[in-house]
């Protein structure tokens, strides 16, 4: 009876749902590829005389803080139409940007990102004060991306990480050696005493 009892009680645990859990990863990458822009010299006026264009390479090493839903296996993130204070790539701090990527867990639990592709914009000059020769405007708009990129496993909020902490590994071990003096205990029978008539 305690044997099925115990099994039961496996069973349910087992059966239960994990709670929907976000995970949140630390990513960086060394990100290459082209920027294009202009630099404007004055507020009104031709063009020609007002606007400077500019392009050329672009590298830097991006880090930033992505927060995903649980996943098993792969996936894919797109972070459109996001704003400064979160991204940075090298000493700049992006205004508008957007980055999308690929992030995967392999059979062992270690975790994989691959392709990643990174846009985003920059400016440098106060607009508002207008501009000019000595203290120009300029924006920026930068292309870039990487074959792969490294992340890294911060916290779970809600639920289970990717993998389970040392300190699970040993309650579920705890557990199962409990069960098993348990189901041994049962199995002992008490002698019972015998009765003899007068």
């Amino acid at each position: 009876m305690r044997i099925a009892v115990a099994i039961a009680t496996i069973a349910a645990l087992s059966a239960q749902p994990l709670a929907a859990a976000t995970w949140t990863f630390k990513i960086g990458a060394n990100v290459t590829g082209t920027t294009f822009g202009y630099r404007e010299y004055c507020d009104n006026g031709p063009v020609e005389e007002c606007l400077e264009p500019l392009d050329g390479p672009f590298s830097g090493h991006l880090s930033t803080i992505i927060a995903l839903p649980s996943f098993d296996g792969v996936a894919t993130f797109d972070y459109g139409s996001a704003y400064d204070g979160i991204i940075h790539v090298g000493d700049l701090s992006f205004d508008v940007w957007d980055v999308r990527g690929t992030l995967g867990l392999s059979a062992d639990g270690s975790i994989i990102g691959s392709m990643l592709n990174f846009y985003g914009m920059w400016s440098v000059g106060d607009w508002g004060a207008g501009c000019s020769r000595a203290y120009p405007c300029t924006t920026w708009n930068t292309r870039a991306s990487a074959q792969s990129f490294q992340a890294t496993f911060l916290r779970s909020d809600d639920g289970p990480g990717p993998l389970p902490e040392p300190s699970t590994w040993a309650m579920m071990l705890i557990g199962l050696f409990g069960l098993g003096a348990l189901l041994r205990r049962g199995r002992i029978t008490e002698p019972r005493a015998l009765y003899r008539g007068a």
